[in-house]
């Protein structure tokens, strides 16, 4: 395949994580992986907000997420965005929060749950409420809302959004990955570090690029939070990002 187009280098694959698949179980299960990335993450970026000004861990989750609502359907058979003011974000976003406190080689008892909040700088403790809503959310005054969330996550509920992302993770196939620049993102199996995250003419989706010579050579399709909704066009009119030629084998 040769494909001659124009598009935009948007940024670097700085670094990517183990895949997120059915088969990597034990220590370095799905769980395990996402967990150690968020905390990681999460820790290398105390009292930062995320490049599109969201809160760390809330950006890990809708990129994990691809920002898809998995329980909201539109028209066209598509999934719809995820809205932080949404009673679909705050489930799936506790249910999340219940997936990184899995262990999955053991029943996870509550020393295990409290020590892996804290990691992921939601202390279960009398401000939990609070912590996840600014943390997870975004919501810096939560009104109400506290007593419904610390229950919700600390009961066996909601158990389908739980399974859903459960299985969402599992069977996804991908790699989380960091760039350059800070964005994150989730792509295919086979990027590396030193890949191109480049956005192609008539192409909304970013492409991972790997430079061959005086050519490219396409490794998959990826979803970056914060250069997959039209951004990049954005950027050429700012005079952010160039446009150039691509030659695509």
């Amino acid at each position: 395949m040769f494909l001659h187009t124009y598009g935009v280098h948007c940024d670097n694959v700085l670094r990517i994580e183990p895949l997120l698949e059915a088969r990597n179980f034990g220590d370095k299960g799905p769980s395990n992986i996402l967990f150690e990335f968020a905390s990681n993450y999460i820790s290398q970026n105390q009292g930062k907000l995320y490049k599109t000004g969201i809160p760390p861990l809330q950006a890990v989750f809708r990129v994990l997420m691809r920002d898809m609502d998995l329980g909201s359907v539109d028209r066209s058979s598509t999934f719809g965005k995820l809205d932080p003011a949404s009673d679909s974000f705050c489930n799936f976003s506790m249910a999340f929060l219940r997936y990184l406190m899995k262990d999955p080689s053991e029943d996870s008892d509550r020393e295990f749950c409290v020590e892996r909040l804290e990691h992921l700088s939601v202390p279960l403790d009398i401000d939990f409420p609070h912590n996840f809503m600014k943390r997870v959310l975004g919501v810096e005054n939560p009104k109400g809302e506290g007593i419904h969330i610390l229950k919700a996550l600390t009961e066996i509920s909601p158990v389908f959004d739980f399974q859903t992302i459960h299985f969402f993770i599992r069977f996804n196939c991908s790699r989380l990955f960091t760039t350059s620049n800070g964005y994150l993102g989730i792509g295919p199996r086979g990027m590396l570090p030193g890949d191109q995250i480049c956005v192609i003419d008539t192409y909304a989706t970013p492409l991972v690029l790997r430079r061959v010579d005086s050519h490219y050579s396409l490794v998959g399709v990826c979803f970056v939070l914060g250069l997959s909704e039209g951004e990049p066009v954005e950027m050429v009119k700012n005079k952010l990002l160039e446009v150039q030629e691509f030659q695509i084998h």
